[in-house]
């Protein structure tokens, strides 16, 4: 009797190992299919977007891919730049310009100007 469990026992644990690997190897199977339908749903929207920068623009299309690579693949800046590209450089000129102001400091800044402006005319009438 102690050889006859020992073998269902071991025929048991022998099921369960070999459901557990069936089980992975499903797993990994349906990970895969996803993994790969992802990628191909990806190079989809990919040729999608390479098409509409050839239908909105003269590029050729190693042109459309290079320049939709360097914008991270946004198809919008393509056009903007394709449209008007002297604007880009306008608006690199206008960034280095203007400063960012808090509301903080855009108080203190007229508060600074409302105090000089006023000790300006006050030496004037001196």
């Amino acid at each position: 009797m102690d050889n006859s469990e020992k073998n269902n026992n071991i025929s048991v644990e022998d099921q369960i190992k070999k459901e557990k690997n069936e089980n992975e190897y499903e797993e990994k199977n349906e990970q895969k299919k996803k993994y790969e339908l992802i990628k191909k749903r990806e190079e989809e929207i990919r040729e999608e977007i390479i098409d509409i920068v050839l239908r909105q623009t003269t590029y050729s299309r190693e042109e459309s891919i290079n320049h939709l690579e360097n914008s991270k693949y946004d198809f919008n800046k393509v056009i903007r730049n394709y449209l008007m590209p002297k604007a880009k450089e306008q608006e690199n000129e206008n960034k280095v310009v203007q400063k960012k102001i808090n509301i903080q400091q855009g108080i203190y800044k007229e508060i600074r100007n409302m105090m000089d402006s006023a000790s300006r005319k006050q030496r004037q009438n001196i």
